[in-house]
């Protein structure tokens, strides 16, 4: 892995406030499904300290690159025969989070 490269995180996908209740739902991603597993958990452990009820829902994934790749490897080849460089890969964090209904 690149030095300096967002390993896990969370995302506040959606906050929503009642008059007797309030409705956090955040998203964790990381490339170590252990390290994604370890911070829902330190989120729910917060919540339930401030009294709140705790629910898992749907789950991204963990995802851990692989630079061996055959696809990598298939890839890499054709930018060199097209372009005539090695093409620059990288690792990036990101995912695509959606805030949904909280009905």
């Amino acid at each position: 892995m690149s030095r300096g490269m967002i390993v896990t995180s969370t995302n506040l996908g959606v906050l929503k406030t009642d008059i007797d209740s309030v409705v956090i739902k955040t998203m964790q991603r990381s490339i170590h499904l252990e390290a994604m597993i370890e911070l829902a958990g330190r989120i729910a452990s917060i919540g339930r300290l401030a009294g709140a009820e705790v629910v898992y829902g749907n789950e991204y994934p963990a995802w851990e690159p692989d630079f061996n790749s055959h696809v990598l490897k298939v890839c890499r080849q054709c930018h060199l025969e097209l372009f005539g460089s090695e093409p620059e890969v990288k690792v990036i964090h990101a995912g695509l989070e959606c805030g949904g209904d909280c009905r």
